[in-house]
């Protein structure tokens, strides 16, 4: 591959970066080289820091020489040369460091050093090389490591009764026999509670091939998973070897509804409701507007359904609960028993109501004398006492009270709404059976875009990259600049250079975080301009932590062309915010990015679930305020980078500086999140977080920022994110309206420009944890896509993942005139969990994120977390165009 330098502006710098002795260099190359095991050895030109004469590849290659060990093989000019070899891939950087090329006796020059891997997959080392006059030259060497094949899961996983949980197991056995002459195999198994991979080696099968997880492990309902894998220790290694981890599962909780809620049906249709039978005794379902004139009093059902006579839907919403008991006195899904008299006593009770958890309700008095016993709520709710108050005898083992609080599981029955859904219609009557790309970076898939080629972009959270499948399918993973740091050691063979750490990590319930290289927050790909644009927003924290968590916003020009003596891709340029707060640490959570008026605007949330205010902040793109690798281990580094907020009197275009305009105060404060470009009209849209507003911002400076309250917040519904209510969060804009998606209650809204006013539909879904992630707009069949994602590592049902669309013609045609019988037409897929899954996550169901369609071809992408792939849909000739 030719490396010839097109950038000329900031090289001085770049060529004057010392490699050894300054901490900056990249852990990004822009030289991506198909599998170099595959290539012939000395095919090759020298290195040399005057660069390639020829067009043959420089003479850095990795091979396989083992199950897990990796030769990187080198050969340079000046064989006494020092090298440094670096890897590009977050988090772990398995860097070789220095290496002094005084490797071959005969003085060829021919180099090498091994590294010894602990799982397979897709790896790059980047060399990194300099003369006697300054100049660097780097290249890079790629390679596919296959990983061992996983174990097999023969039992084990699914639903626990949290009402009575028992003991439970699970069994395993491997693929494959380790090779006769490795030295040892095992299996491991990282549990909930583990941090990294625990030491303790499990039989890969026979009779002791079985973890015992007891009961009193899920004392909280939600979901426990837990990884296993199979490690062996190759022949010649002494590092072990292992395969991708399967999950093994348990959803503790209680019974739930079947099928899909947010059901829409017809005044006078009777409805059969569905449910599990697989906690307590007896299914409690209750309704206030579906169970006739006692709206208070649950139906017991020991059955499976229950039917609701034609006579009763009634046109309107209909809520329906339902929890599980164990009869006579509980507990229930919804119930909690407090804490029971121990002995005879005086129990002296608080007034019935709402308590928090811990709270105290009453006092026990022994009537022996003994010291008494504060009795406190088992659980946040309203709080009912078994004996009128104040004072009473209690004897022992007698329930004293209980506390209510949120149903187990609801269902919404819509009623008589202009809408037909054409649910579970298998994807392939519309499209070409789908295919997966596995992405080879780090991360999970998020979002995911086309560029104008077919090229296919996707951004993974907790990574520090971007994943590009080319036009002819080519799979690319390309990491982001980052600094390195000078060791207090003194330079020789081995040292390492430790990337800095620009994010927090948050970690446990606390306001704990941890500084990383892979940032949480990223969350926006955007092609703007022809150039790719990139959000990193750090870590999603609450409050400060007294961490540094910083955001970067980077751009990447595919036009460009890297050269090889800079240390990063130059097709990459890092913009840094400003981190001008006292302590210097960020925390501007960057999320949102759009382009308009020549300027890039970004959605600074400053915390999704704090009060701090957001910022709508806006800079011109200009490759002088790039700082592809600051240090933002050096507070003088970070204070001193060349982007800073404009001042009274300054401005992005003058002055270069960053812009950043408050959000208004509210009564919670407003959270700017995603953000997108009128097509007509000078403005900015934005969605709020907080649940409250629809926000655009007046490019032209004249309107400002303008809030238009969302009619409906759904604040107090069950199953919403606290107090976000709906959580709007994703935003399509088109010539007549803005749509935004609720990806908690499900909802997608409409917002009408010309009439200046909102309309919604419900999205029906199957699952308490599915959510309304993203949308994507095929203008040319006015389609609006959206995926349904069960972000959740035990999924209860691997199907429930999906995507849909509404049609949008026939609803602004139903707006048009609402009486006329025009119905809005959406349609909910099914049958994509049977896509085939990557070599690497075998077991993983679909959790379908980001979604874009190629306005050129109407192929859909979908980025795959969990999976760690891209789902492409190619549709069939009728659907599209």
């Amino acid at each position: 591959m030719n490396h010839t330098l097109k950038k000329t502006i900031d090289s001085s710098s770049r060529n004057a970066w010392p490699l050894l002795a300054m901490a900056l260099i990249a852990s990004a190359s822009a030289m991506i080289f198909m599998d170099s095991s595959q290539q012939k050895p000395w095919d090759c030109e020298p290195i040399s820091p005057a660069g390639a004469s020829t067009n043959k590849a420089p003479c850095f290659t990795a091979t396989l020489s083992g199950g897990n060990r990796v030769s990187l093989h080198w050969k340079i000019m000046a064989p006494d040369s020092e090298v440094y070899i670096f890897d590009d891939r977050p988090p772990a950087y398995r860097d070789p460091g220095v290496q002094i090329s005084r490797c071959n006796p005969d003085g060829s020059g021919a180099c090498s050093t091994d590294i010894q891997l602990t799982e397979g997959g897709s790896y790059r080392w980047t060399l990194s090389t300099r003369g006697a006059d300054g100049k660097q030259f780097n290249a890079s060497a790629q390679i596919w490591v296959p990983p061992p094949k996983p174990p097999v899961l023969t039992s084990g996983g699914g639903f626990v009764d949290h009402l009575a949980p028992q003991d439970q197991y699970f069994n395993w056995t491997t693929n494959s026999s380790a090779n006769g002459e490795d030295n040892d195999a095992w299996v491991e198994i990282k549990t909930t509670a583990s941090f990294g991979w625990p030491q303790e080696k499990h039989p890969r099968s026979g009779p002791g091939a079985q973890y015992n997880v007891p009961a009193e492990t899920f004392e909280n309902a939600g979901e426990y998973a837990f990884l296993v894998r199979d490690c062996h220790i190759p022949h010649l290694s002494d590092h072990k070897f292992c395969s991708p981890a399967i999950s093994v599962g348990y959803r503790v909780g209680y019974d739930h509804f079947t099928g899909y809620r947010n059901r829409h049906v017809q005044p006078g249709e009777s409805i059969e409701i569905g449910f599990s039978t697989n906690s307590g005794d007896v299914r409690l379902i209750s309704s206030q507007t579906l169970f006739g004139s006692d709206n208070n009093a649950p139906i017991a059902a020991h059955g499976a359904t229950i039917t609701i006579d034609t006579d009763k839907v009634s046109s309107g919403v209909h809520e329906l609960s339902l929890n599980s008991c164990l009869l006579p006195d509980g507990p229930c899904s919804n119930r909690q028993n407090a804490e029971r008299a121990q002995m005879p006593s005086v129990f002296w009770q608080k007034k019935p109501g709402a308590y928090a958890i811990g709270e105290v309700i009453g006092t026990l008095f022994p009537l022996d004398g003994g010291t008494p016993r504060e009795i406190t709520a088992p659980i946040t709710g309203a709080v009912y006492f078994l004996l009128p108050g104040p004072i009473h005898l209690a004897e022992a083992g007698q329930l004293l009270a209980y506390s209510i609080a949120q149903p187990a599981d609801m269902m919404r029955v819509i009623v008589g709404a202009p809408m037909d859904w054409t649910l579970d219609r298998q994807y392939t009557e519309d499209f070409h059976k789908g295919t997966a790309l596995p992405a080879i970076g780090f991360g999970q898939a998020l979002d995911i875009t086309f560029d104008k080629a077919g090229g296919i972009w996707m951004l993974n959270e907790f990574s520090n990259g971007v994943e590009h499948i080319s036009p002819s399918g080519e799979i690319h993973s390309l990491g982001f600049p980052i600094a390195r740091r000078q060791p207090l050691q003194a330079t020789s063979a081995g040292i390492r250079y430790p990337p800095t750490k620009p994010f927090s990590l948050a970690r446990g319930t606390g306001n704990i975080a941890t500084r990383t290289t892979v940032s949480a927050l990223a969350e926006k790909v955007a092609i703007i301009d022809s150039r790719l644009w990139f959000t990193q927003g750090g870590g999603l924290l609450r409050e400060l932590s007294g961490s540094p968590n910083h955001s970067r916003v980077i751009s990447y020009d595919p036009s460009d062309e890297d050269s090889p003596h800079t240390p990063f891709d130059d097709r990459f340029c890092v913009y840094n915010l400003p981190a001008e707060d006292i302590e210097g640490l960020g925390n501007a959570q960057v999320i949102g990015l759009a382009g308009g008026r020549g300027r890039i605007w970004i959605a600074e949330s400053r915390g999704i679930t704090n009060q701090e205010t957001s910022y709508l902040s806006s800079f011109v793109p200009n490759s002088k305020l790039c700082m592809n690798l600051l240090d933002f281990d050096d507070p003088a580094a970070v204070a001193g980078q060349p982007l800073r907020y404009c001042g009274d009197g300054r401005s992005p275009e003058q002055d270069g500086c960053m812009q950043r305009i408050p959000m208004p105060e509210s009564s919670r404060a407003v959270k700017i999140a995603h953000l997108q470009t009128d097509p007509d009209n000078a403005l900015i849209w934005f969605t709020d977080a907080s649940g409250q507003n629809l926000g655009s911002y007046d490019l032209e400076g004249e309107g400002g920022v303008e809030l238009r309250p969302i009619p409906e917040t759904h604040m107090t519904e069950y199953d919403t994110v606290g107090e976000l209510g709906g959580f709007p969060w994703g935003l399509q804009v088109t010539h007549d309206a803005v749509y935004v998606s609720e990806y908690a209650s499900r909802h997608i809204l409409r917002y009408d420009k010309r009439g200046e006013s909102f309309s919604e539909v419900s999205i029906p879904y199957t699952g308490r944890m599915m959510r309304l992630h993203s949308m994507a707009l095929d203008s040319h069949r006015e389609r609006l896509w959206f995926t349904l994602a069960n972000e959740c590592a035990v999924p209860g049902n691997k199907a429930h993942s999906t995507i849909g669309y509404v049609d949008l013609n026939s609803w602004e045609k139903h707006l048009e005139r609402p009486a006329s019988g025009r119905r809005i037409q959406g349609v909910i897929y099914s049958g994509l969990e049977k896509i085939p899954a990557c070599e690497m996550h075998p077991d993983k169901h679909q959790s379908f994120r980001g979604i874009a369609v190629d306005p050129q071809t109407g192929k859909i992408a979908l980025s795959t977390m969990l999976r760690e792939q891209i789902t492409l849909l190619e549709p069939l000739p009728g659907f599209w165009p």
